[in-house]
């Protein structure tokens, strides 16, 4: 007599035997006959499922398990309707101490691309933020900071589901398993992988051989970082990270720029750990080949900045520090919730955004994120922001010329913003006004300040769950 996998008509969700919530992109908890019934139902998310047991009673325990293809569920009525054609395959892992696979609810983080390169980050692995100095040897860090390394590192991680041995999986997404509703399967990702891989060796421009301290997305802390090259202008990408123990991060989706796009990728580096995008500098002419000598790229990503920008910043953030420090930081309290290390980093963001921009689409949005909106709590994400610099007019005359005519992704408002928070008064930190000049310079939604300004905190943060921006903050 066959087993029966009849729910009855008191199934109740259980979860602690499973399943992907709808928090975390999936479509609910595994259900269980009953309260203390023995038959449960897996939830289908995408191409995963997943179901534990603990058992108090020791030795070993029969389960059986059906994968209802065509079947009710009662696992017995035969409906071939819902079944379409071709192979099937399917992927069974199980084991009496841990999950053998699972899913993290992160996902990768886009940096940015050009034509034909794309610079990923991994989920933050690792949150280290910077130490504050306390009085009487209250030091602020130099121009150049000196970064932690990961092998010091005793914090626990931050996204304890991956590890930090790690693999970038990138297909085009007319070849992605996600187009089928596959997201979550590892089975379609590793073959789809198999067949279109476009981060493998032969497209790995350069990628970090350990887990780097930066300040990406205004989370301090240590990440990992692939460029990938020989990618196709114009063309849609889907992305994964797998870790060493098969656990697997959502899907995350981004496009490669026009053919005709000028900027070039820039690292985080001990200046302006917060910058990891497209930038209007002069190209890196380093020529990347395969393992099998095949042409990757003629340019790699740009780690350290030109002498005469870093000149720039270098002299500004010196000087900043100066003046901060004539008061008595750390003694006399200018506010109950920021320092003057808070006021000296949140100046460094806004510098280096101001000094380096981000390159932005190459084509120019008509419907300006900067312009007044008719919902001040909308939640739409915007189009990205930007304005036309050309060589004869560019974002700031005293700064180097810059080799060729770009769009620039505006900065968020919530740059300054946060500086002119976290700062004395007596510095004299003012941001421009909405209803005023501000659209020359920033991007933000709607003439109101309590909302709208690229920060998360007012309720539309400058990038979305991918990393894709409509403002540089």
């Amino acid at each position: 007599m066959p087993l029966s996998f009849d729910l009855g008509s008191k199934a109740v969700r259980d979860q602690s035997s499973g399943g992907l919530s709808a928090s975390v992109g999936g479509n609910g908890v595994n259900k269980r006959s009953s309260k203390d019934g023995t038959t449960w139902e897996m939830e289908w998310s995408y191409g995963f499922g997943n179901w534990s047991w603990s058992s108090n009673g020791g030795g070993y325990q029969n389960v059986g398990v059906l994968f209802g293809l065509g079947l009710d569920k009662d696992g017995q009525t035969l409906n071939t309707s819902m079944i379409g054609s071709g192979n099937v395959v399917m992927q069974l892992d199980a084991s009496t101490r841990s999950q053998q696979s699972g899913l993290t609810a992160a996902y990768p983080k886009l940096g940015d691309t050009t034509a034909a390169q794309v610079l990923l980050f991994s989920p933050l692995l690792y949150s280290s933020i910077q130490e504050q100095p306390t009085y009487p040897n209250y030091t602020l860090p130099g121009p150049q900071l000196a970064f932690p390394d990961v092998a010091d590192l005793t914090a626990a991680p931050v996204n304890s589901s991956l590890s930090k041995n790690m693999t970038l999986m990138v297909v085009p997404t007319t070849s992605s398993p996600s187009e089928i509703g596959l997201d979550f399967s590892q089975c379609a990702v590793n073959a789809a992988f198999a067949n279109a891989s476009v981060s493998g060796d032969n497209n790995t421009v350069v990628k970090s051989a350990h887990p780097e301290w930066m300040a990406i997305g205004n989370q301090e802390g240590f990440r990992t970082y692939w460029v990938l090259g020989g990618l196709q202008a114009g063309t849609n990408y889907t992305a994964w990270i797998k870790d060493d123990k098969d656990v697997m991060s959502r899907p995350a989706w981004f496009g490669t720029k026009n053919a005709s796009f000028p900027c070039q990728l820039t690292m985080p580096n001990d200046i302006c750990p917060n910058i990891g995008y497209s930038a209007p500098l002069s190209p890196n002419a380093t020529t990347i080949n395969s393992p099998s000598g095949e042409l990757i790229s003629n340019t790699t990503p740009i780690t350290s900045f030109p002498d005469e920008i870093a000149d720039v910043l270098a002299d500004n953030l010196q000087a900043f520090s100066t003046s901060l420090l004539t008061r008595a930081c750390g003694r006399d309290l200018f506010s109950h919730v920021s320092t003057c290390a808070d006021c000296y980093s949140s100046y460094r963001d806004w510098l280096c955004r101001m000094v380096v921009p981000q390159c932005g689409p190459d084509y120019v949005n008509t419907t300006s994120t900067s312009t007044s909106s008719s919902s001040a709590s909308s939640t739409i994400f915007p189009l990205p922001s930007t304005t036309p610099r050309t060589v004869d007019t560019p974002r700031n005359e005293d700064l180097p010329d810059v080799p060729y005519d770009y769009n620039e992704l505006l900065p968020c408002l919530s740059a300054c913003n946060k500086a002119d928070r976290q700062c004395p008064v007596w510095l004299g930190i003012r941001c421009p006004k909405r209803k005023m000049n501000a659209a020359k310079s920033y991007a933000f939604v709607g003439e109101h300040s309590s909302f709208g300004d690229g920060s998360a905190e007012l309720g539309m943060a400058s990038e979305d769950r991918w990393g894709n921006k409509w403002c540089n903050g």
